[in-house]
């Protein structure tokens, strides 16, 4: 066996070993504060490190791994200190340093994949907005405008006041997202792309083998899987559920924010969004279905004066304009064309739970059915009888 290939074998190992520990694969309850409850699960990860490299022989470079690892943990440790003592300057100025030196950021380039491998048109990313009044254009749907920054309410990966493009890669985790509302005021949109450029960061990790390709090089794998294990600090940094649904700031969000901004202020850099798993699906977290992807405007102070919508986001999709989803699922879409390959193969695994022993937990068994819910019936009805078509960013 090549150097490459016992590399590989040690790596798919030890992230088998990462996926396995509970309290090592996002998402996290936040049992302490931030920072105590962040420091106790690299401690861990660094120890699974050390006992595998101990039991095992491996051609993996242990060491130079672990001060990758240290040198990540300890710098977001710093960020959080200094945040939550209210030097936030400073709080970025030491992430941004954290993050430049070539021998960190190489990884942060390797755990991208193209945009165009989880957005196209066979597999469009969905949109879905609550509105008391009807939505009828795109522009409607879209990022909310820069006149109204003032409606920007602090998420996960975004700051009060920056408006961005949160997409989903199902309308299930889009609605999950939006805790469960109800139907009758929901639009809902679907986006594609064409640009072979931009990349995003993809923090869905687990799903190494569902998004790249089969004929990726052994070395570039090998890349990508060290990358992940190196980058894992900042992952699970990222990775906190909010405790407190109404509380004006959440310490859970201090990295996935300065994470953002740190992508932002990058307008040459293709790396244009993040990929992450929902909070929201703990059950089906290994589905593709379960994946958010958020878009920072990457706009200019000027170019937020003269525009709506940000310049970059607005050349970058092709996009459905809003449909009420009450409309419809008035149009006989149950029967909307054949049954796809998904839905036949979800149709057999229905007959064999019913056969066997019938559904025990329908959240685990949704990844599979899924193909047989409304959700997916309307995502294949909104693909097959809409236009998709661009947004002018100064409307």
């Amino acid at each position: 066996m090549t150097e490459i290939k016992l590399a590989s074998k040690s790596l798919t190992e030890l992230l088998e070993k990462l996926f396995s520990d509970e309290s090592l694969n996002p998402p996290f309850e936040l049992k302490k504060d931030i920072v105590s409850d962040f420091n106790e699960r690299c401690n861990k990860f660094i120890q699974l490190i050390k006992e595998y490299s101990s039991s095992n022989k491996t051609k993996l470079k242990i060491e130079l791994l672990l001060n990758r690892v240290h040198e990540l943990k300890d710098g977001i440790e710093t960020c959080l200190q200094k945040f939550l003592s209210g030097d936030i300057k400073a709080a970025y100025e030491c992430f941004e340093s954290m993050l430049e030196p070539d021998r960190i950021n190489k990884h942060i380039l390797y755990v991208t994949v193209p945009l165009k491998s989880i957005c196209n048109d066979k597999q469009p990313l969905y949109r879905v907005r609550k509105s008391d009044t009807p939505l009828s254009t795109r522009n409607d749907i879209f990022h909310i405008p820069f006149s109204k920054r003032h409606l920007v309410s602090a998420q996960r990966y975004s700051v009060a006041g920056l408006p961005c493009l949160y997409l989903g890669t199902s309308l299930y985790v889009c609605w999950q997202e939006m805790k469960k509302p109800d139907f009758d005021k929901l639009y809902i949109s679907a986006f594609t792309t064409e640009d072979s450029n931009s990349r995003i960061l993809n923090f869905a990790p687990s799903l190494l083998n569902n998004i790249y390709k089969d004929d990726e090089s052994a070395i570039s794998l090998v890349q990508r899987k060290a990358s992940y294990l190196t980058l894992w600090p900042l992952i699970i940094a990222c990775s906190f559920i909010k405790k407190h649904d109404n509380s004006h700031f959440m310490q859970e969000y201090i990295i996935p924010n300065l994470l953002m901004q740190w992508i932002s202020q990058r307008i040459q850099s293709p790396i244009v969004g993040i990929s992450y798993f929902s909070t929201r699906m703990k059950k089906s977290k290994d589905s593709l279905r379960s994946i958010n992807v958020v878009f920072p405007p990457k706009a200019t102070y000027k170019q937020t004066e003269e525009n709506d919508f940000s310049p970059r986001l607005s050349s970058l999709f092709d996009f459905t304009p809003p449909v009420s989803w009450q409309v419809l699922k008035t149009l006989d879409y149950q029967n909307f064309g054949d049954k796809t390959e998904e839905q036949i193969e979800a149709m057999e695994h229905l007959k064999f739970r019913e056969k066997r022993f019938g559904i025990t937990d329908f959240d685990e068994d949704l990844v599979k059915l899924y193909p047989l819910t409304d959700f997916y019936k309307l995502e294949v009805c909104i693909d097959s009888i809409f236009d998709y078509d661009k947004i002018d960013a100064l409307t």
